[in-house]
């Protein structure tokens, strides 16, 4: 699946709808991210740079996608051997 977008109707759902907490909404909002595509297409690397970035974010956002069924889906972390 390398390289290809992720084809699953809840990427593209406003964060805003999706069950989340209102702190990672609000932490999504900061870093102006409007769906859960957005935030994949950034990458994992870049997601740390961004200023409000956290581990306790990053942590839903794991837990959401692999309750969804999504986390496998995506690419690896750059720091993975194959």
């Amino acid at each position: 699946m390398k390289g290809q977008q992720v084809k699953s109707p809840i990427l593209h759902t406003a964060i805003s709808e999706l069950e989340l907490s209102t702190d990672f909404k609000d932490c999504c909002q900061k870093m102006g991210f409007r769906t859960l595509q957005d935030i994949i297409s950034t990458g994992w690397v870049s997601l740390t740079k961004y200023e409000h970035f956290n581990y306790r974010w990053f942590g839903e956002l794991l837990k959401f996608l692999e309750a969804n069924y999504l986390l496998l889906d995506m690419p690896p972390k750059p720091d993975t051997f194959h």
